[in-house]
């Protein structure tokens, strides 16, 4: 390429470029992942998973995906690394009948897929993690639930999934070494194992799914790889003008919205009516940000500060909480802890619930392992989902500070004044 070409130059060649077309193509094939957007979500991932394993869907493979994924497996972890006696048990395994088990999602201690034969013979737990890492002590909650519910159980197996396999912390689990890993790379390989046995829609459906992950970069395409390389080396001022002006700065925005947010919440600590008294982020970098009120805190006996649910006596939390772009659509929540709390804060929690629900809160239990309950949500107003860059938040700050506030005020305000709280 050469240096005098102007960026209309080189844009007008690049439309016209072969290799650009192939891979435009290649990008807007109609996939059915892109059209649920499953994008990096780990639920969507897992879901698809825990079809192909379960027997009983209609892909019309039976056990084979399962069988063929603990293969892969004794391949790549136990084989030429453990005992001979479990190398052959594992083995025995992938060859054995598997139509007889059952696949379960998030219903049993909050396990991404558990899959268990219903002859005592088997049970795999799964910890699938695409972007998002280990927190609360997860794999050891997770082991030690399977460990006691599945104690008869010959083998026990446990899979943690990630794009590329990475090993568990010694830090994240009290037996790492327990873990078996698993990567994104490794499910293709398994899928493309039975991709020419599979027939109709579940052909379609695994081949968008290998096409998916590789467009989303969770597993590495060799031909994708090539093309982008080439097509940058060619073009450099196109891509770094389309990266520089129209890719947007989510983590920028996040924190300019973030610092914002708690100027506005910090401004509640200085009134009579509203008695704030911690606000801050989860942790250093978190959308969710948690503040909690002298009242509540007195009324819930909350004695934890810091906003995470693990802290001993942490019974309640209010949220700014992000929506689906972070923190640009963010709601007002109130969430309560009933896990391991005494009587007497439970018939309060009751009570606050009670009142709610005869006002249209009480909207689900969005953890059941720990029993959170979120008793309403107050959509503040704010959207800036369309914003690209920092710059372009300004002529809204106020707006949004204003809409923030009326949120927050009508949180703990009007919805909880009858209780006098």
């Amino acid at each position: 390429m050469a240096e005098e070409d102007s960026v209309m130059v080189q844009a007008m060649k690049l439309l016209s470029d072969p290799q650009f077309n192939k891979l435009s193509q290649r990008l807007s094939r109609v996939n059915v992942f892109d059209v649920i957007d499953m994008g990096r979500q780990e639920i969507k991932h897992s879901a698809f998973l825990a079809w192909l394993m379960d027997p009983a869907s209609p892909h019309g493979l039976g056990d084979l995906f399962i069988r063929r994924l603990l293969a892969q497996l004794y391949r790549e972890n136990i084989q030429n690394h453990h005992s001979d006696e479990l190398a052959n048990d594992f083995a025995s395994l992938a060859a054995d009948d598997l139509t007889e088990i059952e696949v379960v999602r998030e219903r049993e201690a909050h396990i991404d897929i558990l899959v268990k034969t219903l002859d005592n013979r088997m049970v795999i737990c799964i910890e699938n993690k695409v972007d998002a890492w280990l927190h609360d002590n997860q794999l050891f909650r997770y082991r030690e639930y399977v460990e006691n519910t599945y104690a008869g159980y010959a083998h026990k197996i446990y899979i943690f999934l990630t794009p590329k396999g990475e090993r568990v912390p010694e830090d994240q689990s009290d037996e790492p070494d327990s873990w078996l890993t698993l990567s994104y790379t490794s499910i293709v390989t398994v899928l493309k194992s039975i991709e020419t046995l599979a027939r109709g829609r579940a052909k379609e459906l695994i081949d968008d799914y290998i096409d998916f992950l590789e467009k989303e970069n969770l597993v590495k395409n060799d031909e994708l790889d090539d093309l982008a390389l080439n097509l940058y080396r060619k073009y450099p001022a196109v891509f770094d003008l389309v990266h520089d002006r129209a890719v947007p700065d989510n983590d920028g925005i996040n924190t300019e919205l973030r610092q914002m947010y708690l100027k506005v919440l910090n401004e509640f600590k200085q009134k009579d009516d509203i008695d704030i008294n911690d606000c801050e982020p989860e942790d250093s970098t978190s959308d969710y940000l948690f503040f909690t009120t002298s009242r509540m805190n007195e009324y819930l006996e909350n004695k934890t500060h810091s906003g995470a649910w693990t802290e001993p006596y942490a019974s309640y939390n209010y949220w700014v909480y992000p929506g689906p772009g972070g923190l640009q659509k963010p709601s007002i929540v109130f969430e309560i802890h009933r896990a391991g709390q005494p009587t007497r804060i439970l018939n309060k929690m009751d009570m606050l619930q009670h009142y709610c629900s005869e006002r249209g809160g009480i909207e689900k239990t969005s953890n059941k392992e720990l029993d959170l309950r979120r008793i309403y949500t107050i959509d503040t107003g704010i959207d800036e989902t369309d914003k690209l860059r920092v710059n372009e938040l300004g002529k809204d700050e106020e707006d949004n500070a204003k809409k923030l506030r009326n949120a927050v005020e009508k949180c703990l305000v009007s919805k909880m004044t009858c209780l006098n709280i």
